[in-house]
């Protein structure tokens, strides 16, 4: 009986907690593939959403949100993972990109080319303590434990396509989480988001096994995340003409 009810208290504990922090997850299954292909956020990019990836060596992943209203709020954060030893020094970068943002100073270290009439905004980890640590929060529905970055809060000033672009430095590769957004509202069924805690829970999202050395080859892993394909419930609506428009003319 003990088995059978420890399992169901964490699923009502689960449920329960969800209304107060529900970020949506969602997986790196194919390629984030920077400007040409990234993931799009599929629904208000003010729902609460948070995205689980991985950086090859030198590859920009790209997240997409389609914003229909000028002056909606803008919300994401890079965090990587605490993973044993295996990213103590992982410092990927993140960038929002989009129009109305600041022109960069020089474009030559981007690792990707910025589209014309585009301005970007640029976030790097934030970097060890006085005491050599790095600043973390702890997220509890999953149970995870993160180094963070800076938060990006701004109005986006026009309707129209924002990307949000990951990329490591120094040929690194590691796993990341982008959180965007700020409002809970359900959007994913639940079975969906209950199998993703339960993988993030797990710690079997992460291409590192955690428990070995970061120098032993087979610490190097592959998800399994056949239990959280079912990611999308129907088909993402499509935008309105006007809005179309400006998102095939912001992203060409």
């Amino acid at each position: 009986m003990k088995r059978l009810l420890i399992p169901f208290i964490l699923l009502l504990t689960l449920i329960s907690a969800m209304p107060a922090q529900a970020h949506d997850p969602h997986f790196e299954t194919s390629y984030w593939d920077g400007l040409t292909n990234p993931f799009v956020v599929p629904t208000d990019p003010t729902v609460s959403f948070a995205m689980y990836g991985y950086l090859d060596t030198q590859h920009v992943d790209g997240i997409a949100l389609d914003f229909k209203y000028a002056g909606d709020k803008l919300q994401a954060q890079l965090l990587v993972p605490v993973c044993g030893l295996h990213y103590t020094d992982f410092y990927p970068q993140m960038a929002v990109v989009g129009p109305g943002l600041p022109a960069p100073d020089n474009t030559t270290v981007l690792p990707f080319t910025l589209p014309p009439g585009m301005g970007i905004q640029v976030v790097t980890m934030n970097k060890p303590d006085a005491n050599g640590q790095r600043p973390t929060l702890h997220e509890d529905i999953g149970n995870t434990t993160f180094y963070t970055a800076p938060e990006v809060d701004l109005n986006v000033t026009v309707a129209a396509r924002y990307y949000v672009l990951i990329w490591g430095t120094a040929n690194a590769t590691g796993d990341y989480a982008v959180a965007t957004g700020y409002r809970e509202e359900a959007y994913s069924p639940l079975i969906h988001t209950l199998n993703s805690i339960v993988l993030i829970r797990s710690g079997k999202f992460l291409h590192r096994d955690c428990k070995k050395d970061p120098g032993d080859p087979s610490a190097i892993i592959q998800p399994n995340y056949s239990t959280v394909l079912d990611a999308t419930p129907t088909a993402v609506p499509a935008a309105s003409a006007t809005l179309q428009a400006t998102i095939a003319a912001t992203a060409s």
